[in-house]
């Protein structure tokens, strides 16, 4: 054992397989670094290394969940040293990059967690979906979505039902004008979670892109049976309505009236919306109209 390290342990904790000598170190609180030492001792620092890694990371998630996020990255800084190749150390300082709006240093974090982990798919979708927000943008928008995608594509290849990358990969597919693509990946995020929301408003967003607005306003309607209480749900359906009563045609007037059911609704889940109040109020003077969201919307 290092003689500079040796000299500050008890005799009585000194042995040959270095364990005890471990559990001193940790009691008496050595997280720096660890000073240097010749070839033949690495093998009995490895267990110390990997034991003050576990423990900075450890310690680190603890003070992400207090959110002290300086702290925690310091932390996962420290475990880096003891321990470089530690894919939880690598993505939780990506994570902590991408909440300060580093996205650079968070993808790069995310890659670094990849490499060291390849089968953890945790780590992969995490490097998808910064990859994907950051396309959004990126002055090379289609090469960091065409990363994004065959990031989601490895995290499917580690499992293919994962519902998180078929909604990531469906994002993407929109995003880039890919609508059968889009569709496809989205329609199998469907099957796996039934009860979700999410992907039929993916669904929705691609039918109306492509201007088949009944298949998307049916899509919009299963989205809000599935989730009644989100605003942002009825805020789409009642603007698509909006485009479907300018349009013209028989339809005009229940689409209107539909228009107006939804945004009142989205009000009363979610009063601090000041651009939906004014739209809400341009299209119905009389406020105390007793409209609601119709059976039709949300049977």
């Amino acid at each position: 054992m290092n003689t500079h390290i040796a000299g500050a342990i008890p005799r009585s904790h000194r042995r040959e397989d270095g364990w005890s000598a471990l559990a001193w170190l940790l009691a008496a609180g050595w997280l720096l670094a660890l000073p240097a030492c010749h070839p033949g001792e690495m093998k009995v620092l490895e267990p110390l290394h990997d034991a003050l890694a576990r423990r900075e990371i450890a310690r680190g998630q603890r003070l992400m969940a207090d959110q002290s996020f300086v702290a925690a990255a310091a932390a996962f800084e420290n475990s880096l040293a003891h321990d470089p190749d530690s894919g939880v150390a690598h993505a939780s300082l990506g994570e902590l990059c991408e909440r300060r709006g580093d996205m650079d240093a968070a993808i790069a974090h995310y890659r670094a967690a990849v490499k060291a982990e390849p089968e953890a798919i945790r780590h992969a979708l995490l490097l998808a979906d910064a990859l994907r927000r950051s396309a959004l943008t990126s002055m090379r928008r289609a090469e960091v979505l065409d990363c994004a995608v065959r990031a989601y594509c490895y995290a499917l290849a580690l499992d293919r039902d994962s519902y998180q990358a078929l909604i990531g990969l469906g994002l993407c597919y929109r995003q880039a004008g890919e609508w059968n693509k889009a569709l496809r990946v989205t329609l199998r995020a469907a099957q796996i979670e039934q009860d979700a929301a999410a992907p039929h408003a993916i669904l929705a967003t691609v039918h109306e892109a492509r201007g088949r607005l009944d298949l998307a306003l049916a899509e919009y309607r299963q989205a809000i049976r599935l989730s009644p209480d989100d605003p942002a749900l009825h805020n789409a359906c009642a603007d698509l309505n909006l485009v479907l009563a300018r349009e013209g045609g028989p339809r005009k007037v229940l689409a209107a009236h539909r228009a107006m059911a939804h945004y009142r609704r989205s009000l009363e889940l979610r009063p601090d919306q000041p651009a939906i109040r004014e739209t809400l109020r341009q299209l119905d003077p009389m406020p105390n109209n007793a409209v609601t969201v119709i059976d039709e919307d949300l049977n």
